[in-house]
């Protein structure tokens, strides 16, 4: 009779750090979903506002690379959690330069560009410093 009881009990125990795991992955896949809407709307921004082709080849590029990294990093690949932790600063960068370049030319391009780059910086800050996205490409345990 005690070791059913201490059976059921070990299972509960399983079960409850399995119910936990979830959560934690699912809080993890929703901080990616506040990244890609962080992202998206400054992209899809900046390309229409754009008129330079380097502008808009930059932004497609960005586009697709951290909609690529962040689907990587939603089926847990932790190596696109790091790329984009080193890419999307690369990016900020990238742009202010060019803002700062295009800055007589078109002012409201010179704006979009320095939003993007605020908006992949702050993209960064959450995908290094969130815990839930930590534990979701976090293989060691499960």
């Amino acid at each position: 009779m005690a070791e059913a009881r201490g059976e059921h009990r070990a299972g509960r125990l399983k079960d409850e750090r399995s119910l936990r795991r979830r959560a934690r992955h699912r809080n993890g896949r929703l901080w990616l979903l506040v990244i890609f809407l962080i992202l998206r709307p400054t992209d899809f921004l900046l390309y229409k506002m754009a008129r330079e082709e380097v502008i808009v080849a930059g932004t497609m590029i960005a586009f697709f690379w951290t909609t690529a990294l962040l689907a990587a990093v939603c089926v847990r690949n932790s190596w696109a959690r790091y790329w984009l932790i080193v890419g999307m600063p690369v990016l900020a960068l990238i742009a202010i330069l060019v803002s700062a370049i295009s800055a007589e030319r078109v002012p409201s391009v010179r704006v979009a560009l320095l939003g993007a780059a605020l908006a992949h910086l702050l993209a960064t800050i959450l995908l290094a410093n969130s815990a839930a996205i930590k534990d979701l490409v976090s293989r060691a345990k499960d």
